[in-house]
């Protein structure tokens, strides 16, 4: 981090996404200051919310494998998982939806 301003490409890509984006802080690169003032037990605390119950999620998973082939990972990954407390009841199902394979 601390050489970085020292790489043309580096300062070209900031000053890009500063004309683009502002201040916006999802779109910027971090400075050292930036990382040094992030609140460690408020960030895990924000982990911890945001985590703790996954039964409203929405799991994508992509690749090139068969329903059975992926079937038995699903229940020993996912399946298991037991959320601290419920917002949504967990759906009973497993459906896939298969996309259009190209011919």
């Amino acid at each position: 981090m601390q050489n970085r301003e020292d790489d043309p490409n580096f300062v070209f890509r900031s000053s890009i996404n500063k004309a683009l984006y502002g201040e916006n802080i999802r779109r910027n690169l971090p400075s050292e200051e930036n990382i040094r003032s992030i609140d460690k037990d408020r960030a895990l605390q924000i982990f911890k919310e945001r985590f703790a119950d996954a039964s409203d999620f929405t799991f994508t998973i992509v690749g090139s494998f068969k329903e059975e082939e992926i079937l038995p990972y699903l229940e020993e990954y996912l399946a298991g998982y037991h959320p601290q407390t419920v917002r949504n009841p967990p759906k009973t199902s497993t459906s896939f939806r298969r996309r259009k394979e190209l011919t």
